[in-house]
């Protein structure tokens, strides 16, 4: 049970705004409920499958005991009248980036970014996640310190790296060692990608089958290399979630054995015979209409919560700033890309209307963590949407509830009854009727436990941490400054390594940087001992020497010699970046000849490489 490690700072008075009593009054034939530790919730509506219908709800610790009659006798325990409101279940997110910030800059990965995402969902009553798509070592330590009870967080569920082709979505550039994707072009990779994940239980195995659009074609992952993926996952008793984009994805997965997509087709419309198909197997879909519409409210700018001042609460000052300065926007900030986003949108639309009427079982998810998709907040826009496109509000909140939970493999959450999870939202009005309601949040409950949202807030500096984390050791994954041990720093990479002032503080062959946390001290960053002239890194990336004798796999371009460099100093296998941004290709200052074209000398590079390592020029 976790509600007694719940703390001050997230317990709030129930007298605060609430009419408390032990009442022992009501008719004489009502049911009686209570207990002496029990929380008894009276006066509202209840979310009783697609329906809002008065009732009383009895919570004991951090679970429901009874859902009883409005008039039920309350004999014993803490009464709370919430008259004029609906209780639901926590809601469900089934496509989740908690580690992803919603603003142009990636930020810092770890609990400094989860937190903000936290906060957003505890605050708006999503109280289970699917993460579908982070670094390994990252978001399965989050995950495991949730179920420790060492974080304050939705119950999260996570994929960790994606299974995609290499050059596939979206580790074009490659994917570093414990990165977010593991590149898969075989059938054998395949299943070696399920078993590289399987001794980390992963809640689902997601793949990337996205050939990408007209203007920015991508390889596609190969029928046999699916069908492997699914079979090496069903051995291993893991369910799998494509990301798909094109309807013929979805036909294709289908015949190799997928049954949930993380998406619904955003480039064409699917047929009628396609959504047939779909529900005739069972499938389920996952729709992420917050994205597309994001992108069109963004390049439009009438993404008018931007303006609202109590956005902050649940979205970093930063994030906002940059997303509503066009320049910081990319693509999205530039006007002749509005109708390419308005029609994708209007595919995705079209292809809700389609597994609508044919009886698709429809989940709800987000995709939270791209731009303008906010943690939390993103599934209320999701679930309207829905609503706008035909959807009966009640199924909505189904789509976010129990349909999301069974899919989840959740059956104790997502519903209100007897023995099921005591995480709850309450809304004022009544979002079976409208839907809108749901961003009239009054009160949520996490393991029987009312939060305090206010202090949850990030105007607030509360901390989301339960227990305290120290001393852990070289090697050992770390989400935050300060929980490393003697001499060692978490380092920018999520590992705790070597503190170091200087170079020469560092054993030969690791680097001193900077750890990317605010006031916290530099570390040495062992380099992966790979071949600038074989290039045999993993996952697409190149290997670049990076000083004081060590080189290291880094994420890739297609630049070669004379061509830039990415902004994160990338080029071909095989060649570096110089510090004037131009990719120099490698050479051997010591060989004859030294590997350069005519008319180019080999730059001998060695004394700031400290390896035997040059570039033509």
């Amino acid at each position: 049970m976790r509600t007694g490690m719940l703390g001050a700072v997230v317990l709030a008075a129930f007298t605060a705004g609430l009419t408390v009593s032990c009442s022992r009054t009501g008719p004489d034939d009502a049911i009686a409920v209570g207990c002496d530790a029990c929380l008894v919730l009276t006066g509202a509506l209840v979310l009783d499958g697609a329906a809002c219908v008065p009732a009383t709800v009895v919570l004991s610790g951090n679970r429901i005991v009874q859902v009883a009659p409005p008039d039920a006798l309350v004999l014993a325990g803490q009464q709370v009248r919430l008259d004029g409101a609906t209780i639901l279940p926590g809601l469900l997110d089934l496509h989740v980036h908690v580690t992803s910030p919603s603003g142009p800059d990636p930020g810092l990965a770890g609990d400094d970014l989860t937190a903000a995402s936290f906060r957003a969902m505890l605050r708006s009553g999503v109280l289970t996640a699917w993460d579908l798509g982070a670094s390994r070592h990252v978001i399965f330590e989050v995950r495991r310190r949730i179920r420790e009870h060492g974080i304050l967080a939705p119950w999260l569920l996570a994929s960790g790296p994606l299974l995609t082709p290499s050059g596939g979505h979206p580790c074009y550039a490659g994917s570093l060692p414990e990165d977010t994707c593991l590149l898969v072009d075989t059938a054998s990779a395949g299943r070696a990608g399920v078993a590289h994940l399987a001794p980390e239980r992963p809640d689902v195995v997601k793949v990337v089958i996205e050939s990408g659009p007209e203007s920015f074609p991508l390889p596609p992952m190969e029928p046999g290399v699916l069908r492997a993926i699914v079979e090496q996952a069903a051995a291993d008793e893991l369910l799998v979630v494509a990301h798909i984009s094109h309807a013929a994805d979805m036909d294709m997965a289908l015949e190799a054995g997928v049954r949930v997509f993380a998406h619904l087709p955003v480039y064409d419309e699917m047929t009628d015979s396609q959504a047939s198909r779909l529900a005739a197997a069972g499938a389920v879909v996952i729709p992420t209409l917050a994205v597309r519409d994001g992108y069109v409210r963004l390049s439009t700018g009438t993404m008018t919560e931007l303006n609202d001042p109590a956005l902050a609460d649940d979205v970093p000052a930063s994030e906002i700033a940059t997303l509503k300065d066009p320049s910081r926007l990319g693509k999205l900030g530039q006007p002749e890309n509005r109708p390419k986003y308005a029609a994708e949108l209007a595919h995705m639309l079209a292809n809700l209307r389609r597994c609508m009427a044919a009886g698709v079982t429809i989940a709800a998810g987000t995709d939270a963590g791209n731009l303008g998709v906010f943690h939390g907040l993103a599934l209320r826009r999701e679930l309207e949407l829905y609503v706008q496109q035909g959807m009966a509000a009640g199924e909505a909140l189904r789509a976010a509830t129990s349909i999301a939970a069974d899919v989840a493999g959740e059956r104790r959450r997502g519903r209100i009854e007897a023995g099921a999870a005591a995480d709850l939202l309450v809304v004022r009005g009544n979002p079976c009727v409208r839907i809108e309601d749901l961003h009239e949040v009054d009160a949520v409950f996490l393991e029987g436990v009312r939060l305090d949202r206010e202090s949850l807030s990030l105007r607030h500096s509360v901390s989301l941490a339960r227990a305290a984390v120290s001393g852990r050791q070289a090697g050992e994954p770390c989400l935050r400054a300060g929980e490393c041990g003697d001499g060692l720093a978490c380092d920018a990479d999520m590992w705790c390594s070597a503190k170091c002032e200087s170079e020469a503080s560092c054993e030969w062959g690791a680097v001193c940087t900077s750890s990317g946390f605010p006031e916290s001290a530099s570390t040495c960053q062992p380099g992966d001992a790979c071949s600038l002239f074989d290039q045999d890194c993993p996952n697409s990336t190149a290997c670049v020497w990076i000083g004081h004798g060590a080189s290291r796999c880094w994420y890739s371009t297609q630049a070669v010699a004379g061509e830039p460099c990415a902004s994160w100093a990338g080029c071909a296998p095989g060649h570096q970046c110089d510090g004037q941004g131009t990719c120099r290709a490698y050479c051997a200052p010591n060989a004859l000849p030294p590997g350069c074209p005519v008319g180019q000398a080999c730059v001998d590079d060695s004394a700031s490489a400290g390896l035997a390592i040059g570039h033509c020029e």
